[in-house]
């Protein structure tokens, strides 16, 4: 089963999490925490009128100095700061997806094409607590390639989510684990299983209250791959996140810029060096009345 871009990173960002402020939302909310922060993140977007934001990203030719700019990403965004629409552009041609919602802003479905032709069918069902409980993903012919199934045990603060394929079959499991009594808000691990059992990512995160300020990822061997820290704005945005190898050796940093009214506006990429690698940059379009 082939997940769109924005349910691909649900999985990815568990373990690598850089650039995840790219796109407002990128799963369902699957605790009370995800969903509050979504809707911060929403009314952030409506409150400042953003009909649409443009991701570049641009890099410097060691050799000329000259710096080329791509579009990366293109979101389209309603009235309410519902993200609508994405195009992703790449070599192969541009990808789209458009997003349907109910009249709670809640996430229905995201329908993908490539071109003019739908490729792929996401329908998001959630539980009597408003948070996902399924995502079953269906060809362009409505036949169904694959599920996502979350269950929740408020007990031991754990989610656990299957990914199955057709038919039925397991293709791999996570495990999400958050710190004892805090109400599913701060995930303290994620471990993703293949269908045999065996390992094959783990990720632990480290808090500061109720800020995470570190994350370790290991891989199928359960040895350190990398980890990262992380470093907040005085509004509690992120302004740096740091990456590094076993031992400590510092990979490459990420930092943050936010326009006035609080948008994400610059993430500067350096290598542990110090020199920049590429910058993104984020430009906005408003809606003409914003009131």
């Amino acid at each position: 089963m082939r997940y769109p871009a924005r349910l691909v990173s649900v999985l990815i960002l568990v373990f690598f999490p850089l650039a995840a402020t790219v796109r407002p939302h990128d799963e369902p909310p699957k605790t009370q925490a995800e969903k509050a922060e979504q809707t911060r993140n929403r009314n952030k977007f409506k409150e400042r009128g953003v009909q649409l934001q443009r991701l570049w990203i641009m890099k410097q030719n060691d050799s000329t100095g000259i710096i080329d700019s791509t579009l990366f990403l293109a979101n389209r965004f309603d009235h309410l700061g519902n993200l609508v629409e994405q195009t992703v552009f790449d070599k192969a041609g541009s990808s789209r997806s458009v997003s349907l919602y109910d009249d709670q802003c809640r996430w229905l479905e995201e329908l993908s094409y490539r071109g003019d032709t739908l490729e792929e069918r996401n329908v998001f069902v959630y539980n009597r607590e408003g948070v996902i409980a399924c995502i079953v993903s269906c060809d362009n012919h409505g036949q169904i390639t694959g599920q996502l199934d979350y269950r929740y045990r408020d007990s031991t603060q754990q989610i656990s989510v299957k990914k199955t394929g057709p038919p039925d079959s397991l293709q791999y499991t996570i495990e999400y684990t958050f710190e004892p009594g805090s109400d599913f808000e701060r995930q303290i691990e994620a471990v993703q299983k293949n269908a045999d059992g065996s390992p094959r990512m783990k990720a632990q995160n480290e808090f500061d209250g109720e800020q995470r300020t570190g994350k370790l990822v290991f891989g199928p061997d359960e040895k350190l791959m990398h980890s990262f820290s992380y470093t907040y704005t005085g509004d509690g945005e992120v302004s740096e996140i740091r990456k590094y190898a076993p031992g400590d050796s510092l990979v490459f940093r990420q930092t943050y810029q936010y326009t006035s009214d609080g948008l994400l506006s610059v993430i500067v990429e350096r290598d542990g060096g110090g020199t920049i690698k590429r910058t993104l940059r984020y430009v906005y379009e408003y809606f003409d009345v914003m009131q």
